[in-house]
């Protein structure tokens, strides 16, 4: 039989209702010592206080004894794949309806609620209503705060924060990311780059081989945007570095960061739907009067779009120096890719329209339309 949760659940309305520990021990008329032997799991409630207990919290006593059908990972998983399914066949609201409704249901199942923000996520990117799409990150703060007050799970609360400081910054909150961020636990030295060197003296050569292959992946990941945003910083795409442009800088970094995502993946540079970095650089050569360096980068952009498999699935396993990583393969959808290139013709007809007239530049717009 599963272990009752009810310590658990006791704690989590207390600490949604804003009430301590001994505020609530007065009004049951027990020692604020139990109310902590409850929480902890230590001891139980007595049968004569669970009514009091849930009229107090609102809730039925089933609920409080978590007697309410919970969800394992495969009901979840089913569950994020039948609302992904909805918003690709256009009912976006029916699927948000969805997770709330599962939400209110299961509302102390923080593995669900952190699967459903990637459903809110999902849901921003496919419309183009600006209120909708703020309103739908606000909820997603919600919910992370949520996650990151009450769980007990210190992996899920870290990864909240980081999710949480994205959606701040979305929101144009910028010091709550920040806050977000900082609250996540760094520590001054790094086990994963010593550990590897004890796998193999043990003799476990593929929990070694895996670790490092992870830490490379990490390093590249970090040394490929690291690089990006250096360049952007140099080519005055940052409105507050007001400094002149230094293009010899910019351009290294980003190219740097090209160069990167190649080393990283020999086999072929379309594993990504879009590259921004071409944008990046098209516009630092536009800037110096350079159409033609410009065209022909963002023509290379265009044949990489064009060559990329919407079909294939992407897994770091499946590059020849990654073979030891587990993941869960990933495919984008024909929805978020058609979304993500229609940005992108936005972004150069806003950004490049002195090339309006240029004949080159006018096939590779029509060129991504077509994609489209």
């Amino acid at each position: 039989m599963e272990k009752l949760k009810i310590g658990e659940i006791i704690q989590n309305l207390r600490r949604k209702n804003k009430i301590t520990q001994e505020q609530l021990a007065n009004h049951i008329g027990i020692s604020t010592a139990a109310v902590s032997k409850w929480e902890s799991g230590t001891s139980y409630p007595d049968i004569v206080s669970l009514p009091i207990l849930a009229r107090y919290f609102n809730v039925s006593i089933d609920e409080l004894m978590n007697y309410r059908l919970d969800m394992n990972n495969d009901d979840i998983e089913n569950l994020v794949s039948e609302c992904e399914s909805l918003m690709k066949d256009g009912k976006l609201d029916e699927s948000i309806k969805k997770c709330e409704e599962a939400i209110e249901k299961y509302q102390y199942n923080y593995t669900l609620k952190i699967k459903l923000v990637e459903v809110y996520n999902m849901y921003t990117i496919l419309i183009n209503d600006v209120d909708k799409i703020n309103k739908v990150n606000e909820r997603s703060v919600e919910i992370l705060e949520d996650i990151v007050e009450n769980s007990n799970d210190i992996n899920m609360r870290e990864s909240s924060l980081f999710h949480l400081s994205s959606k701040h910054i979305m929101l144009r909150n910028l010091s709550k990311a920040e806050e977000c961020l900082k609250k996540i636990h760094i520590p001054e030295v790094n086990p994963n780059t010593i550990l590897p060197s004890i796998y193999l003296e043990l003799g476990k050569i593929e929990d070694g081989r895996r670790l490092l292959q992870n830490n490379l992946l990490r390093c590249f990941g970090e040394m490929y945007i690291s690089c990006s945003l250096l360049g952007s910083t140099y080519s005055g795409e940052v409105e507050t570095v007001n400094e002149d442009i230094d293009f010899e800088k910019a351009e290294k970094y980003i190219n740097l960061s090209m160069k990167t995502k190649e080393i990283l993946y020999p086999e072929g540079k379309n594993i990504l739907p879009v590259d921004t970095n071409y944008i990046l650089l098209a516009k630092l050569y536009m800037k110096k009067n350079k159409q033609e360096k410009a065209i022909d980068l963002l023509n290379n952009m265009v044949k990489e779009i064009k060559d990329f498999d919407r079909n294939k699935t992407y897994n770091a396993n499946k590059i020849g120096c990654f073979d030891y990583l587990l993941g869960k393969e990933q495919i984008c959808s024909d929805d978020i890719m058609k979304k993500t290139y229609e940005n992108i013709v936005q972004t150069l007809e806003l950004e490049f329209k002195d090339l309006n007239l240029n004949k080159e530049y006018e096939n590779l717009l029509q060129e991504l339309r077509n994609i489209i």
